[in-house]
């Protein structure tokens, strides 16, 4: 059944890919130089799906020979055969949701996975048929979360070598979001605002510390380990955005899309009866080359980062 569901939204990824304009037509930048599948559980799309959708895009704009392909994945959800087909697929980089490297603290907080499948994802990416950039994610302010908690986990994630970049977030609690329902304030105490503050400026030291530039708010790498699409992102680059909730930012215009499959599949319709002007037409908004707009976004962006 979840392969079936998977089949069905990647068809309909791969339709709005054709729908939409070819770098052969002028639109974007051609070949990619990064290519990133967040969102969700992408661990969880069969190999051969993502196949297509990687054959799709060096079809529709062409793919850098050496471009950085990164895949999210959760521990627990993939083993040797699985990551050895996402790499032939052409893989070269996988961002790990660790969260945290305490036991007791993955349960309390709702996680799905072990420190146990941690520590055997983290092998397994260690010992993969071809040498992978590894980033791996870490979550601060997480229900009954302490900073000595924290502090092992940040000390935990520098230890292993083969992990050349960190993210770390501070937890929000959205409605809407499955942590949103799951949550009940009071039932499982957050750390303070301050203690959040704190938390943040212990990553920065000990990260620091350990070896990491700590080069983008959230974001630490070893020497040459910097996250190439999320670069882009910060320098207000264009970049192409498909799929549920995902947005595009070509030609001064950001297009988003549905958040929900019925009104992704309704969007995906209209594209390829209305094309893709009328699309943008409907939803985008507009960031003019030297407007006010740009400029400050611009500098929030910039902001994020070590360059300023």
């Amino acid at each position: 059944a979840a392969d079936a569901a998977a089949e069905q939204y990647v068809g309909l990824l791969l339709r709005e890919m054709r729908a939409s304009p070819r770098a052969a037509e002028g639109v974007g930048t051609a070949p990619l130089r990064s290519v990133y599948f967040g969102g969700g559980t992408p661990s969880l799309t069969p190999p051969a799906l993502l196949a297509a959708i990687l054959s799709e895009l060096r079809s529709t704009h062409g793919v850098e020979e050496h471009a950085e392909v990164t895949l999210e994945m959760d521990p627990g959800t993939f083993d040797a055969d699985r990551l050895a087909r996402y790499i032939d697929c052409g893989v070269s980089r996988v961002s790990l949701g660790v969260q945290s490297f305490d036991a007791e603290l993955l349960t309390k907080a709702g996680r799905a996975h072990s420190l146990q499948d941690v520590h055997q994802a983290l092998a397994l990416l260690d010992s993969a048929p071809r040498r992978l950039q590894v980033s791996i994610d870490l979550i601060s302010g997480l229900p009954f979360q302490t900073m000595d908690s924290w502090t092992q986990s940040l000390a935990a994630a520098s230890q292993f070598s083969h992990v050349g970049h960190i993210s770390v977030y501070d937890l929000q609690v959205e409605q809407g979001t499955a942590f949103g329902r799951w949550y009940k304030s009071g039932a499982a105490p957050l750390p303070t605002e301050g203690s959040a503050a704190d938390m943040f400026r212990a990553a920065s030291s000990s990260l620091r510390a350990a070896g990491f530039d700590h080069y983008e708010v959230s974001s630490y790498a070893r020497p040459g380990q910097r996250c190439a699409h999320n670069r882009a992102y910060w320098s207000n680059q264009p970049f192409w955005g498909y799929g549920l909730g995902a947005t595009s930012h070509v030609e001064g215009a950001r297009l988003p899309r549905p958040r929900t499959m019925r009104g992704y599949s309704q969007w995906v319709d209209r594209l390829e009866s209305r094309g893709w002007a009328a699309a943008a037409a409907d939803g985008a908004t507009l960031e003019a080359a030297g407007s006010m707009d740009e400029l400050q976004t611009k500098l929030m962006l910039g902001l994020r980062t070590d360059q300023g």
